[in-house]
């Protein structure tokens, strides 16, 4: 006994009927999967992902099976021109969503950046302008407490 895929299209391809029989995960695994499984289509050896289904034809896979490639009823046809709609429609409400949350996300950056250069000028120490002009320099030097010549140096306490 056979399982059916149904074709919505006027074909599909070997790879597209494996991810679709839930024989792989993913398109990508499509070409290793080929490579390393005989699969047969109408009774002929196919290694293509790419391999054209029409309606009518038979795939067997080793160990899943066969599937039998179907057209589309009218009644199935709606079916999934329905759910593909609603998909898309979910998905630009979707990237309408993301889009505003990503534009909120971007204003409170911006406040946060305003408010913590506000915090900075407001914690910022003032410094007194130089009053005694340009050239003004600061005392660095400690005083001198030498001595002058031929005189002893004082000691405390005598």
């Amino acid at each position: 006994m056979s399982e059916t895929v149904v074709l919505h299209e006027e074909y599909m391809t070997l790879g597209q009927l494996l991810k679709e029989a839930e024989v792989i995960q993913s398109g990508g695994q499509a070409k290793y999967f080929l490579s390393e499984t005989p699969v047969e289509v109408d009774g002929v050896t196919e290694n293509r992902r790419g391999r054209k289904l029409y309606d009518g034809m038979i795939v067997k896979v080793p160990e899943f099976g066969e599937f039998l490639v179907k057209k589309a009823t009218p009644e199935e046809a709606a079916l999934r021109k329905a759910e593909v709609e609603e998909k898309a429609r979910v998905q630009a409400i979707v990237n309408q969503m993301n889009s505003e949350i990503k534009k909120k996300k971007k204003i409170q950056k911006r406040r946060k950046q305003e408010q913590m250069e506000k915090a900075r000028k407001a914690n910022k120490p003032t410094r007194r302008p130089n009053t005694a002009g340009p050239k003004a320099k600061k005392h660095s030097r400690k005083p001198n407490h030498a001595t002058p010549k031929g005189t002893a140096p004082r000691v405390p306490g005598a």
